[in-house]
């Protein structure tokens, strides 16, 4: 039985190092560890979408929720306002962008 939070298959999530203080959410799988492991030594929990599908808007802001201190988003997701403002409201402090450029992100609704 597949569990749901805001309609996001928890089943679809892996979380590295669960016991960090700070919460950091990744929306697709990265190449290599690295970056995790220099995230756990900042003490963050991190959470990465291990499905091959785009997530939408509304799955990204269910999966962040109402606490989030870091957001990494693709290139593949719209990272327009109604995204910005959910992390805003979640207290993300910090959002990258895992791509070559950054036409998926409106950097007005960004800053």
């Amino acid at each position: 039985m597949t569990t749901y939070q805001g309609g996001v298959a928890l089943a679809d999530w892996e979380t590295h190092n669960p016991s960090g203080s700070k919460r950091v959410v990744c929306t697709k799988q990265l190449p290599g560890t690295r970056w995790l492991d220099v995230l756990a030594a900042a003490d963050c929990s991190v959470e990465v979408g291990t499905s091959t599908e785009i997530l939408s808007v509304d799955e990204i802001k269910a999966k962040v929720g109402d606490s989030v201190d870091g957001v990494i988003g693709q290139l593949t997701e719209d990272w327009g306002e109604e995204l910005f403002e959910a992390i805003r409201k979640a207290g993300c402090k910090v959002y990258a962008n895992y791509a070559v450029g950054y036409n998926n992100v409106n950097v007005d609704a960004a800053t």
